[in-house]
């Protein structure tokens, strides 16, 4: 082949290569050896979910496949798939779930990865040193923040968010928890001489007010109605400003932001020694006199949680303390109406209501794994169910778990479950 014969050539596969070229741009095609993967034929929905939730995959490929011919992979959990109709499965997003997952959908011998979701559910845990005996949530401010009495005495901050404590020693002495009052960031503690105390504990700790003799030092809670009107909750009775009510081993007091209702939880209503006028159900009562605004639904109250604007009160509990404790009620506080009340299949331990989204939360456990339920608050309906890792519990603690445990929310779309040493962190979507 001579020199020339070789140019004409070499034009000729340069153009060729050129005109190729300029086809691939007008058509968009792409090289062989491209790692960008072709567009998946199914679609899946949402693309954000809460863990225990329902997704759909679309996609017309389905309608060649048979009934059990197509599998789901979310995470490390294999999902099953239920066939909505020709074209559409839906399949339950693992409770365990969390974080941004890639599915993967296994079609005989294929397998098609999908877009990506992001499941709201379990992060995270943290175990610290001490703990509350009956903590409560406050302040509330945007940081998850728990404050309660750590061996009955020292008054303890932790910020669930920071992992810090705050420590003021030898505050209180007996109170369980402190108790709630008519004034923001005024709470009340107990002195040694069996006084009741008021202290406003924002910045720094600092007494208030004194009212001297809670009773033969037997008091477990108290609330603060008015200047000199109080609650004061023993084992087997509360003491109001018109008399004695009765009640058995209350668990907390709560206290409405509206400073119109105030009440203890407690693990039944009336039983025990006859200590006061037995009622059927836990009190609510009104502030600041003291009598009974009316009666909730629950004889025995684990948790309890006012909204923001204290519209709403939320509560947990059952029959008694050894009987089913499986109901969630939502009422209008002023009133009592119930608004929502359902019974679930575990025993509940804690509930908060979502300052910003309608929604309500629920601690409960699911075979040794600390769980939190996801409720639409206008109709009840389980939204998710988010579930930690499983938690080596002992027997004892079971039974336990039903008291100290709290939900607490932060502004940075986190939940905490914290009970006893252990706060367990949860992903929440945006508001």
């Amino acid at each position: 082949m001579n020199t020339a014969h070789r140019l004409r050539q070499s034009r000729r596969l340069a153009g060729t290569a050129l005109m190729a070229a300029v086809i691939c741009v007008a058509t968009g095609c792409q090289s062989h050896d491209s790692t960008t993967p072709p567009a998946s034929p199914f679609v899946i929905s949402p693309a954000a979910a809460f863990a225990g939730s329902t997704v759909t995959i679309h996609g017309s490929d389905f309608r060649a496949l048979g009934t059990g011919a197509a599998a789901l992979t979310i995470g490390d959990t294999d999902v099953t798939l239920s066939r909505l109709d020709d074209t559409t499965m839906s399949a339950l997003v693992p409770a365990t779930a969390g974080g941004v997952l890639t599915p993967v959908l296994k079609l005989n011998q294929r397998q098609v990865q999908l877009a990506p979701i992001t499941v709201f559910g379990f992060a995270d845990l943290h175990t610290y040193d001490t703990f509350p005996i009956e903590p409560v949530v406050w302040p509330r401010t945007g940081h998850a923040v728990i404050m309660g009495f750590a061996f009955f005495t020292d008054l303890e901050f932790i910020d669930l968010d920071t992992k810090t404590i705050t420590n003021y020693p030898a505050i209180n002495c007996c109170l369980n928890s402190p108790g709630a009052t008519y004034q923001d960031s005024v709470f009340v503690f107990r002195s040694r001489d069996d006084s009741l105390e008021a202290w406003r504990v924002l910045p720094v700790p600092t007494r208030i007010a004194s009212a001297a003799g809670f009773g033969g030092g037997s008091g477990w809670e108290a609330l603060q109605l008015g200047p000199d009107r109080w609650l004061r909750a023993s084992k087997y009775q509360i003491s109001t400003p018109t008399g004695l009510t009765s009640i058995v081993q209350p668990q907390g007091s709560y206290m409405s932001p509206r400073h119109d209702r105030a009440m203890f939880g407690a693990l039944a209503a009336s039983g025990g020694p006859s200590l006061g006028t037995p009622l059927a159900t836990v009190p609510v009562f009104a502030v600041p006199s003291g009598t009974v605004a009316y009666l909730s639904p629950l004889a025995a109250v684990i948790g309890v949680d006012f909204s923001p604007d204290g519209e709403l009160l939320a509560m947990v509990g059952g029959s008694v303390y050894i009987g089913a404790i499986k109901r969630i009620v939502l009422l209008r506080a002023a009133t009592g109406e119930v608004l929502g009340d359902t019974t679930i299949d575990r025993n509940v331990y804690a509930v908060a209501i979502d300052p910003v989204r309608p929604l309500l939360y629920v601690s409960t456990m699911t075979a040794m794994r600390p769980t939190v339920l996801v409720l639409d608050r206008s109709t009840f309906r389980v939204l998710g169910e988010m579930q930690a890792p499983a938690f080596a519990f002992a027997q004892a603690d079971l039974g336990s778990f039903i008291q100290g445990g709290v939900i607490a929310l932060n502004s940075q779309n986190g939940l905490y479950l914290f009970w006893k040493q252990t706060a367990w962190r949860f992903t929440l979507p945006e508001p």
